[in-house]
């Protein structure tokens, strides 16, 4: 929900001058089918995994003829599992469904001697961020529980660049500027001067905690945390983050679109979504504690509580990436009252 003023100056990165195409594409297109209500909730606990033997855990990908610009994969680690070590030429967002382990990451491979390895440990409703192409190895603490979490990963933008899937696995960069700036940076509210920015946040790798957390006053009947895809977590350019707490029963979102695709999970409480693709009909989600839900590029929604609840909600976007690419001005749009 962040609407950000146009920037004069701003670093251009590399996805930011070769991906225009395709991303106008995107957002221009429509979805292809309107799926129903109940068919786009997603029951994060419970939905089926599929086992994968090449990654060695069971894998659903939530994103699948739905998003084009982030990929969204549920991961669930059987007790005791450790995954192999990978990198990944993409930013990523981690969600910690259930359950608790660790990660060891690193800018080099984690069997080097001389690699600055670092371990993470975390837990159901924690959040994680590898440094981009940074080596990561996750795994299962518990001898008997699964554990859950989410991938959210830029990964689409940079396949639709190359056309190769194999080379994001294949890059020998070391990001040794986001590496050192991400390392030993405790959260901390760094505010900025009106809107979703009085609630920015600066992160390292890990932010634990989003659903109990004690946040700060957002306004528009909001308390918040807004991670800028300026660097805020593990110098994430492309990714942003938002936590947001309604404070009142009478709160809600405004109803907006915007050219990013969003993902959108449910920390929690009750409430509802409203969802339009384009001039096709509105769609409800009453939404509760553990559901996810993605918003298509261009597609108008808004957000409201269920009566007695103050519900408190995940987004992740990459929007930073229109921000670079000089879209300022055509990025969101509020839905005009003609169209209540």
């Amino acid at each position: 929900m962040t609407n950000r003023q146009p920037r004069i100056t701003r670093p251009r990165h590399l996805a930011g001058r070769f991906l225009l195409g395709a991303v106008l594409a995107t957002a221009a297109s429509l979805q292809a089918q309107t799926p129903s209500a109940k068919s786009e909730l997603i029951r994060t606990r419970t939905h089926p995994v599929k086992f994968d033997a090449k990654l060695g855990a069971g894998v659903a990908v939530l994103s699948a003829d739905r998003l084009r610009q982030i990929s969204v994969t549920l991961i669930e680690l059987a007790p005791g599992k450790q995954l192999a070590p990978r990198r990944e030429l993409a930013e990523e967002m981690i969600y910690i469904v259930s359950g608790q382990g660790y990660t060891l990451m690193s800018p080099n491979k984690l069997d080097d001697k001389d690699s600055a390895k670092i371990r993470y440990n975390w837990k159901a409703g924690d959040l994680l961020s590898p440094s981009m192409n940074s080596w990561r190895q996750h795994a299962n603490a518990s001898a008997t529980e699964t554990a859950r979490y989410i991938v959210i990963s830029t990964a689409p933008l940079t396949e639709r660049m190359f056309h190769n899937p194999a080379f994001l696995t294949s890059v020998d960069t070391t990001f040794d500027d986001r590496w050192k700036d991400s390392v030993g940076i405790e959260p901390r509210y760094t505010p900025g001067p009106s809107g979703p920015e009085t609630v920015r946040m600066k992160v390292g790798h890990l932010l634990p905690n989003l659903r109990d957390r004690k946040m700060e006053f957002r306004g528009n009947g909001m308390d918040g945390i807004t991670i800028t895809p300026e660097g805020d977590m593990a110098s994430n350019h492309l990714l942003e983050m938002e936590v947001r707490e309604f404070t009142g029963p009478e709160a809600t979102s405004p109803e907006h679109r915007h050219v990013w695709e969003t993902f959108y999970l449910i920390l929690s409480g009750d409430g509802f979504a409203t969802l339009q693709d384009q001039d096709g009909p509105e769609r409800r989600l009453d939404w509760t504690e553990g559901d996810v839900f993605l918003v298509g590029a261009n597609e108008w929604h808004n957000h409201k509580p269920r009566a007695g609840s103050l519900p408190r909600f995940l987004q992740i976007k990459p929007s930073g990436y229109f921000h670079d690419i000089g879209l300022d001005p055509y990025l969101m749009t509020n839905k005009p009252a003609a169209r209540k």
